[in-house]
């Protein structure tokens, strides 16, 4: 291209000989016509031919940006679905029946070396009694031996000062403790 002028993103560059296309894509838009004239041997390789190429002002186009608006969404509102109901099955529970007494008035009976005799009164209907030992007065009792059916138990292996109490199991329910003894 000889004596034009290109606008180049706004700046007008008047170029010489060549053009060279800007390293970035940009429009660009051709300001004038420009004839161009070519001489000199043509395909044949014979004679001389002249030919004239005229070109018309074209315009490229910028990309264009097209901006979409934001769409709203409306949800559905909530439904509520109600379940079949479902039975509940419940265990039964064991308590002690109203009433039922702790063994009363333990008392130790004897005591020799490591062996302690227990007795108190009979509760009504129990089918086994139970001897708890601890080394704390009021708590902390620990199964010592079971299985009595008498109102009279002796104890074996108890040295040292132990706390003991009796219970006395009606219907497979184990009632609370008896009065505390001492054993020392």
């Amino acid at each position: 291209m000889r004596g034009g002028s290109v606008t180049d993103n706004a700046v007008e560059k008047t170029v010489g000989d060549s053009y060279c296309s800007p390293p970035v894509p940009a429009p660009v838009v051709v300001t004038d016509s420009t004839n161009l004239t070519q001489t000199g041997n043509t395909s044949t390789g014979y004679g001389t031919s002249s030919t004239t190429t005229t070109t018309t002002p074209t315009t490229t186009a910028a990309p264009t940006t097209t901006t979409v608006p934001p769409t709203t969404t409306t949800l559905p509102s909530t439904t509520t679905t109600t379940l079949p109901s479902t039975t509940t099955t419940t265990q039964p529970t064991t308590t002690v029946p109203a009433g039922t007494p702790a063994p009363s008035n333990l008392r130790i009976i004897d005591r020799k070396s490591s062996t302690v005799s227990v007795a108190w009164n009979a509760v009504t209907g129990a089918s086994e009694y139970r001897t708890y030992a601890s080394r704390t007065s009021g708590s902390g009792y620990f199964l010592y031996a079971s299985g009595f059916t008498g109102t009279s138990a002796d104890l074996y292996g108890l040295t040292g000062k132990f706390y003991i109490v009796v219970r006395a199991v009606k219907n497979g329910v184990e009632s609370p403790s008896s009065n505390e003894v001492v054993t020392n």
